[in-house]
């Protein structure tokens, strides 16, 4: 998962924030954030994962349920290009090994980049994405008035670098 800054995204009351345990999880999130919204209808969720963690969700399954249940809620998928987990953890093990002599570490990088905004799009979400810090808050504002005013599941793709 790709938890919040909660220095940045402070919550505001008991119960408003819920994150995966350091013990595992990976694909948690999303579905996660689907009951949050399903349990608590009059709060706007927002659901932030990495890249890998959005696959290992099936995000079409997860939009789908958005769309068919009526839960709308915004997810923010921060794009590093791979599992950079697996990597922290095969370099931990192996540092002189085959896999960290190969560039690019072999089932680690995603070796493309996704439009993920069209996953969302498919369920009759909004989807947008972000290469530069500066079109972050347009779309973070943009995609928070597509949940709260038009009622539908919303999705940041946040392009980041290395």
């Amino acid at each position: 998962e790709y938890p919040a800054d909660l220095r940045i995204t402070a919550p505001d009351a008991a119960g408003a924030y819920f994150g995966p345990s350091h013990a595992g999880g990976l694909g948690w999130g999303f579905a996660a954030a689907l009951g949050v919204r399903a349990a608590r209808p009059d709060r706007v969720v927002v659901c932030t994962v990495g890249d890998g963690s959005y696959h290992y969700a099936v995000p079409t399954s997860c939009h789908h349920v958005c769309a068919a249940n009526n839960l709308p809620l915004l997810v923010i998928v921060f794009d590093n290009g791979g599992w950079n987990e697996v990597r922290k953890s095969v370099l931990g093990v192996h540092p002189d090994g085959w896999a960290a002599r190969q560039e690019p570490m072999p089932l680690v990088d995603f070796g493309c980049q996704a439009s993920y905004q069209r996953i969302v799009e498919a369920f009759g979400g909004f989807g947008t994405t972000v290469r530069r810090s500066d079109e972050l808050p347009g779309a973070l504002k943009q995609a928070m008035t597509v949940v709260r005013e038009e009622g539908r599941q919303a999705l940041v793709h946040v392009v980041c670098q290395g």
